[in-house]
């Protein structure tokens, strides 16, 4: 199985403590997101999965903007 991730890092010098961001069956990637965004101001990097998307189609994307925070390695 194949998950998407995106990696929110704080700014400055690591390392920096992390927190992995999962939602339920009510929950959403935004959600999630929105979360991991919020930590990675305050200093701790946060890891948001979206377990609903095509994790290729979305590193493309990702990739073409230069989006440098995405973990590639979900990728076969």
């Amino acid at each position: 199985m194949k998950i998407f991730a995106k990696l929110h890092l704080p700014e400055g010098e690591g390392p920096f403590p992390l927190v992995i961001f999962a939602y339920g069956t009510n929950g959403s990637y935004v959600q999630t997101e929105r979360i991991a965004q919020l930590y990675a101001k305050e200093g701790i990097a946060g890891l948001a999965f979206d377990f609903s998307k095509d994790p290729k189609e979305i590193f493309d994307k990702l990739n073409s903007d230069k989006n440098k925070n995405v973990i590639s390695d979900i990728l076969n």
